[in-house]
């Protein structure tokens, strides 16, 4: 019989996590739980849920962000007048940036390495070119 002071025996799932995780890892979450392992191990536990729930709005918000700057993007290209050329430039943006995209994206070496890695990604797609959607999707959040 337990008595009222002490907390109930830690699951399996714990026990694994408590064993596998280092003291000076969990010893902040034991600080948190007043000495309590079980409650240390749980504390943990609601971290872990807790940083997947941020990491699901992070990839939201950055999908949203990057989809919503390439529509504007896009537009303000096509506004814009080669320097070389006096020609317009295209509204595809990644495939033909205007200067001042070219210097944003260090040179341009950001937009082509985001092409090499999308042409890579495609490549199994016989007889089609790679496009500005999958270049797009290989550009960092940085860029």
């Amino acid at each position: 019989m337990m008595d009222s002071n002490q907390s109930p025996p830690m699951r399996p799932v714990e026990e694994a996590l408590a064993s596998y995780i280092s003291a000076p890892r969990l010893a902040p979450y034991v600080a948190a739980s007043g000495g309590n392992r079980r409650q240390a191990i749980q504390l943990y536990q609601w971290n872990i849920s807790l940083s997947g729930a941020v990491y699901e709005a992070l990839h939201l918000f950055e999908i949203v962000l990057r989809n919503a700057m390439d529509k504007e993007l896009c537009r303000w290209n096509a506004q814009q007048t080669n320097r070389t050329t006096g020609t317009a430039h295209g509204e595809d943006w990644l495939m033909d940036p205007s200067h001042l995209l070219q210097r944003l994206t260090r040179g341009g070496q950001d937009i082509e390495a985001a092409k090499a890695r999308a042409h890579s990604a495609t490549r199994r797609r016989r007889n089609q070119p790679t496009t500005h959607a999958d270049v797009l999707a290989q550009l960092s959040f940085g860029t």
